[in-house]
Order: structure tokens, then sequence, then C-alpha cells
């Protein structure tokens, strides 16, 4: 099967066509996250949502020419957001419908956030079972599907050690986005930090853009225009399937 660009994209646009909400997941990496605002241009002007996913490394490396400072994240990803947000017509972007959700809410949508990743099990071809679809070595491995018990998936010590992950995180205690946040993506701390009981490698960046989410549309709780826009972008394209 023949799966270049354009054989992805129109079979997308079938399915839109069709009234399945599809969308793409992006990878954003060092050599594309200056094009930040020809991806969004790119995405709207085919009318399919997409989720702008950061690259992140298989295993621990020191040095990885695609991998994004935190920084350079941090101003691109605010770049991102005003564009969405000002946007009248916008199409979904879901990480950021999502901090929304979860500014408004206190309830956590998006499974890099949720610091539950225990909850998200994944199956790979020859039946072992793994934390997440991102983690793909033995240190992460459950089980294998053919001795699945449910009744002691709780006991594992793979669920287990996931489980203690936010609450070992002393230096996220008193942060105050600990509850949209919980630590971040243990992939991120297991790719740049060799650990998962560390916080988030961009941490520190996810305080920025969370920062200025809150500024901008949820601290003024007085503006009108805020309320009503904050209301349509959590309520729309909630059933997308990337």
């Amino acid at each position: 099967m023949n799966c270049d660009f354009k054989t992805i994209k129109d079979n997308l646009e079938i399915l839109i066509q069709n009234g399945i909400n599809a969308g793409a997941i992006t990878i954003i990496s060092n050599q594309n996250i200056r094009l930040i605002e020809e991806i969004y241009g790119f995405f709207k002007q085919i009318g399919i949502p997409f989720r702008p996913n950061i690259y992140f490394p298989d295993s621990f490396v020191q040095d990885d020419e695609l991998v994004v400072p935190p920084k350079i994240y941090s101003n691109y990803l605010i770049k991102l957001f005003d564009l969405w947000y000002y946007d009248e017509t916008p199409i979904s972007i879901d990480i950021f419908e999502d901090i929304i959700y979860s500014m408004v809410t206190n309830k956590v949508k998006a499974c890099i956030f949720s610091g539950e990743c225990y909850k998200y099990l994944s199956v790979r071809p020859n039946g072992d079972m793994f934390i997440c679809d991102r983690f793909n070595t033995d240190d992460f491995k459950v089980c294998e599907v053919k001795n699945l018990n449910l009744g002691n998936l709780e006991r594992n010590t793979t669920i287990k050690k996931f489980k203690s992950r936010t609450s070992l995180l002393k230096q996220c205690s008193q942060c105050e986005w600990i509850n949209i946040c919980h630590g971040g993506c243990p992939t991120y701390s297991y790719s740049f930090k060799n650990t998962i009981f560390k916080p988030d490698y961009y941490c520190k960046a996810r305080k920025e853009v969370f920062t200025h989410i809150y500024d901008l549309i949820i601290k003024d709780s007085s503006n009108h225009e805020n309320k009503r826009i904050i209301s349509e972008r959590i309520e729309k394209n909630q059933q997308t399937i990337y």
C-alpha cells in the first residue's frame, strides 16, 4: 500500500467529508518549529485538526539535533496558541482545548498531564503489554497479554511504579500548576533525564505556556468575550480521532 503524503491527505479529507472528525498528529522538532505559522496555515487550509507533539528521542540521549530547546519550545507554542486563539475560524488544536478545560474545570483530559499513565496501556504485535505506546523497553513491560490478570493488575510492579510517580516528585508539590500538569509526561523525563522520577524536561517551558494562557483568558473572568471563546473551544471538536 502506498502511504505517501498525498494519499494520507486525501484519505483524511474523505473521512472528514463523511462526518468523521479525523485529525493529524504533527511532530514538532528543531527542524520545523520555526515554521509553526506555516504549519497552522496548512492544516487550516485543508480543514484538518492537528495535535502538535514535541519530538522526543526513543531512549536516553545527551545530544540530538532534532530536540527543541525548552525556551524555543515555549516561545513557539505561545505563538501557536495566539494564532489559534485570535483566529475567528480556527481549527481544533486539542492540547490548547485540553489546557483550557483543565483550568476551567480542574479536571485533566490530556494523558500527558494526567499523572495516570498506568491507565494507558499498549500491546505490541507479539502480545507484550507496556505502559503507553511511547515506552518500548523491558523496563516498562507490564506483562504478556496471554498472562494478563485484570484482578492483579494494580499489584503489578510497573503499574505501581507509575502510580507513585506524581507523589514522589517533591519539587512539583508546591507548583501552582500541579493539578493540571502532575509533573508532565514521564516520556520526556525518561528520554532526557534517564528516569521517570523527575519532572518533564519541558517543565519550565510548560509553566510559561500555562501562565500565558491563564493570564490571557482565565484571569480576567469579567471579560465576557473571553468566556464565550472558552466555552466554544472546550465544546468544539472533542471527539476528534488522531
